[in-house]
């Protein structure tokens, strides 16, 4: 169990910390809560960018996979935007998550082309950082010139520094590259524009000439001394005036810092990059560190370049542990000499150290060599079963007095009513929530947390049914908000299922002990998804319990009202009736995945969408199109919940086992032998309720959690239902099956 008494937050994914990630995984702090904050799953390597866009790496090989990596050092993973940092309350602001409370905040975001200074470049022109966005740019372009060989293609890059060249070099091998496997060859042009007279000017007059030779010999087109003054659509103008079309423009000049960075009060330099001192600490808040090129070093500055975050990865985790543990810190030295190797695309690379420089392929192979094998640091890590430890046997403990006295409230936690989350954190919690508007009041309820009592009372509108159900459920993953959205969603399922629309809750929250204000973050959080989902679904929280436990959970009871003898049931389908399944399969297997490290970002990605996905939309379509019977598919899966619609009827069951939807990277993992716990379970109760059931794919029996609904439909109206689910954007919907007669025994 987590006894956290302080809080680590680590914003962005960059190299300096998923190395501090990887070295927490082997050497992880007791009493110290670790999360992980980053705008995408996957951080992509700098190193390996040029040799994705010319196609010598995959998406999978040139990312760190942070969730995975996440996951392996213990830590919470967060995926969202940062917004600010409240240096006063030490908080981190995101855009969709409530904020996380810091004792040590460590800031590793990189930096992202200035195009602010230069009218129509934000609109116009495709910075090459951040490189997912510049990733996916580049790939819609390669894929709009293999789709329209026979136009002309240029492509522009504004920005002849090291980056530049290199990125200039690789698009062009690609475009040749696609012009050859093309039947027809592929007219093109790769400029490369730089407002000073030289290239690379951070480099020797003879490596210039090298770069110049090399970018010659590929025949790309260098514009020197012209800044660009403007861009429109499809043109750079520059200060001559004179215009320069392009189907594309990347934009790889003038690095700078986001503007929440200077906003927040740390002290910066003049292109808003954070100030930090030989131990990679903030000048003005030594709480807050920061590496990588989103910090200038006072006294020792360098160029934004990925060498200096790898290696500041060592000196980064130790002196945050010492922040943590009130141990001496070391200095960082980033290094004056160092080598560079830019990839040219074609095989070759130019070698630059001490203002000398080489070219040859031998230089693309210990480049290739160099960024493989800092990849098989995070892709060899494994994750640790419990009660095991992946590296060293020294036991650090954060140097904080509340960590024994938690840890003896652990030893004699009270039971019983004494169990309970504290009254003051619960106030807090209620009040923060009112403050951003998520606990609003139902029309119809006497008495709720708008004016709290014993217990909730409501009226039920004559002519209607009050529909009940309750769901609990334990915490997956690292993100405590995304949590309480998918549970809140996973529990209303079942109202939707009985044709029934949202009304109210109740909530039990168990939150693991930990020191008070990181109990009120957890539970902030949680309740925080709980009431953003209740909000969209037209539903209110009227009341709840809490306690203390062992592992985070929800218990959610939720009430829906319906029209008087209008409830749809499960067992009520009828013979000929062709059963859709609105959701693909396959979250039971994801989450188990993940838990052992074995799920991509990207797979892992596709099932929390497809848990968020509500299925109120989809139960409305149901209903307009003479839906004889629903139910959700969830704990006993899609086979167990199916023979529950025509168990002790005449009526028998017939699935689909090729038409069974599953999310994506789920067949994968399955053929690798990873399921859940409860599937074998499942097996053996879908054997009981039907003996003679010839068995399933192992998809069938796999748990879902907040998995979608299983309508059963005469078969005249299964097209325009497929077709309305499909517009409403369940877009995995399928014909999994048919209810047919039960033949005489």
């Amino acid at each position: 169990m987590e006894l956290a008494v302080k809080s680590l937050v680590l914003v962005g994914g960059g190299h300096a910390h998923a190395l501090v990630l990887r070295m927490w995984a082997m050497y992880p702090v007791a009493g110290v809560r670790l999360t992980l904050v980053s705008s995408t799953s996957g951080a992509p390597y700098s190193g390996m960018v040029p040799g994705m866009v010319r196609g010598v790496y995959s998406d999978a090989e040139g990312h760190i996979d942070l969730r995975r990596l996440a996951t392996i050092a213990g830590a919470r993973f967060v995926c969202d935007d940062v917004v600010n940092i409240d240096l006063a309350n030490k908080s981190v602001k995101l855009r969709q998550h409530p904020e996380i409370s810091y004792d040590v905040v460590s800031i590793n975001i990189g930096s992202t082309p200035q195009l602010a200074a230069v009218p129509g470049a934000s609109l116009h022109a495709v910075p090459v950082k951040p490189i997912a966005g510049f990733l996916a740019a580049w790939k819609s372009c390669a894929d709009q010139v293999k789709q329209y060989p026979a136009r002309n293609w240029t492509i522009r890059i504004v920005g002849a520094g090291a980056g530049g060249v290199e990125l200039a070099c690789n698009i062009h091998e690609e475009l040749q590259a696609i012009s050859e496997r093309s039947v027809n060859k592929i007219n093109f042009a790769v400029h490369l524009h730089e407002a000073n007279k030289n290239i690379a000017a951070e480099f020797s007059n003879s490596t210039q000439q090298k770069m110049l030779e090399i970018l010659r010999d590929k025949n790309i087109t260098v514009h020197l001394g012209a800044a660009i003054a403007a861009v429109e659509k499809n043109l750079l103008v520059d200060a001559k005036g004179q215009g320069h079309p392009g189907d594309i423009i990347f934009w790889v000049t003038g690095a700078s810092a986001p503007e929440w960075v200077a906003q927040s009060g740390l002290q910066v330099d003049e292109r808003r990059f954070i100030q930090i001192n030989k131990f990679l600490q903030s000048v003005s808040h030594p709480e807050v560190f920061a590496a990588g090129d989103i910090a200038t070093m006072v006294g020792a500055k360098r160029p934004k370049a990925g060498v200096f975050a790898v290696r500041a990865g060592k000196p980064l985790y130790e002196n945050l542990i010492s922040a943590l543990t009130a141990q001496s810190m070391v200095r960082f030295k980033p290094q004056r000499n160092y080598l560079v190797l830019i990839g040219t695309g074609d095989g070759r690379a130019l070698a630059i150290r001490n203002g000398r420089s080489c070219y040859g392929r031998l230089f693309w192979w210990l480049k290739q060599r160099i960024d493989r094998k800092f990849m098989r640091m995070f892709s060899d890590l494994q994750v640790a079963m419990p009660g095991s430890t992946m590296g060293s046997d020294v036991d650090l403990v954060v140097a904080d007095n509340h960590y024994e006295k938690l840890r003896h409230h652990e030893r004699i936690r009270c039971e019983g009513c004494g169990g309970k989350v504290s009254g003051t954190i619960l106030q807090s919690v209620l009040q923060r929530l009112q403050d951003c508007s998520l606990l609003p009041a139902h029309a119809d309820g006497a008495i709720g947390l708008n004016a709290p009592d014993d217990a909730a009372v409501f009226s039920v509108p004559v002519g209607q049914q009050l529909v009940q159900t309750t769901d609990y459920v334990t915490m997956f993953g690292g993100d405590v908000f995304l949590f309480g959205r998918i549970a809140t969603l996973h529990a209303f399922s079942d109202i939707y299922a009985m044709g029934a629309n949202p009304h109210s809750c109740l909530v039990t929250l168990v939150i693991p002990s930990s020191a008070p204000g990181l109990m009120l973050d957890d539970a902030v959080a949680l309740m925080a998804g709980v009431g953003a989902t209740l909000k969209e679904v037209g539903a209110t929280l009227i009341g709840g319990h809490s306690a203390e436990g062992e592992k985070m959970a929800l218990n959610i009871t939720c009430n829906g009202l319906v029209t008087n003898d209008a409830s749809i049931r499960k067992s009520t389908g009828r013979i000929g009736d062709q059963l859709i399944l609105t959701k693909a399969l396959g979250t039971g297997v994801v989450l188990a995945a993940a838990m052992q490290g074995l799920a991509s970002a990207a797979v892992v990605d596709e099932a929390l969408s497809s848990m968020l996905q509500s299925n109120q939309q989809a139960a409305k379509i149901a209903l307009r199109h003479q839906v004889h019977a629903m139910t959700d598919v969830t704990g006993f899966g899609l086979l167990g919940h199916a023979l529950q619609m025509v168990q002790g009827t005449a009526m028998k069951l017939k699935l689909f086992d090729d038409f069974i939807p599953l999310l994506p990277g789920v067949q994968n993992l399955i053929d690798q032998g990873v399921q859940s716990t409860l599937t074998e379970s499942n097996q053996n109760f879908c054997a009981l309720k039907e003996p003679n059931y010839a068995p399933m794919h192992l998809s069938c029996y796999d748990p879902q959690t907040s998995g979608g609904l299983l309508i059963a439909l005469p078969r005249d109206q299964i097209e325009s239902c497929l077709k309305d689910l499909l517009a409403a954007g369940y877009g995995a919907a399928r014909v999994v099956g048919e209810v047919t007669a039960r033949p005489a025994t």
